[in-house]
């Protein structure tokens, strides 16, 4: 049974137990707070924002995005980083403006809703039967296709992805896992859009990933164990040496 210690879990909160304990601590248990937000949290945010807009209303992203994306927003860096980060962001979303049709005709992709957020309570194993306890669960999809059973994710990054990282990924996992439980059945397949920083000639990576029942089992038992550390107050432990974490962040701010 569980204590209520954990009210509701979603992807970022059990990413965040795995990478670092004492993070997920200062953040979920303590819901202690930054002076400031990091300047990718705050732009993802208006990107995202742009790109739902786009959909939704079709409103022009790069205005959308513009006067979203502030800098008083993003205190803790300067006025020469806000203001490279914000144009390489207009860019990716110019281009994504004017080339987005073929690209998506291209990928096979058609979509549909934006930003869905849901609350599932999963019980038991949709595989194995097993009873589970577990708080509620939520997310918020990126986005879901019309024509199939098909949802996915956007990211901004500065790096390529490759086939072999979103094959292992466990993030579409956590989506097929909404999916099955909202719709009685698994999606055909998820797909990740990429925008990718610093590349100009062809900035935007397309690539779809497929999961299985028992990937989906695999990611319930993780997450009832990772619940289960959580209600025991397991947080002594932190992220690996050289991984970056925002956990000594956090801890500079106690020591203030």
């Amino acid at each position: 049974m569980l204590n209520n210690l954990v009210k509701s879990i979603s992807y970022s909160a059990y990413r965040d137990y795995l990478k670092c304990p004492r993070l997920y601590y200062y953040r979920r248990v303590m819901k202690l707070k930054l002076p400031f937000d990091p300047i990718q949290l705050v732009l993802g945010k208006s990107f995202h924002l742009a790109l739902e807009l786009l959909e939704k209303e079709k409103k022009d992203p790069v205005s959308v995005f513009a006067t979203d994306f502030t800098k008083d927003k993003v205190t803790g860096v300067s006025m020469s980083k806000f203001m490279a980060e914000r144009e390489e962001a207009l860019r990716l979303l110019s281009f994504w403006s004017e080339h987005k049709d073929e690209l998506l005709c291209e990928a096979g992709i058609e979509i549909d809703e934006t930003e869905r957020r849901f609350e599932i309570k999963v019980d038991k194993d949709p595989l194995t039967g097993l009873r589970l306890s577990l708080p509620p669960i939520t997310g918020v999809v990126d986005y879901t296709e019309k024509l199939r059973c098909a949802l996915g994710d956007y990211k901004t990054s500065s790096k390529k992805y490759s086939q072999e990282m979103v094959d292992e990924s466990d993030q579409p996992t956590f989506y097929y896992l909404w999916y099955l439980i909202e719709k009685g059945k698994l999606p055909d397949v998820f797909s990740y859009i990429v925008f990718r920083k610093g590349i100009k000639r062809q900035p935007i990576q397309i690539l779809t990933t497929t999961r299985t029942l028992t990937q989906v089992s695999n990611l319930l038992s993780s997450m009832q164990k990772v619940v289960m550390q959580i209600e025991n107050r397991e947080f002594t432990l932190r992220h690996k040496d050289g991984e970056f974490c925002d956990c000594g962040l956090y801890e500079d701010m106690l020591r203030v």
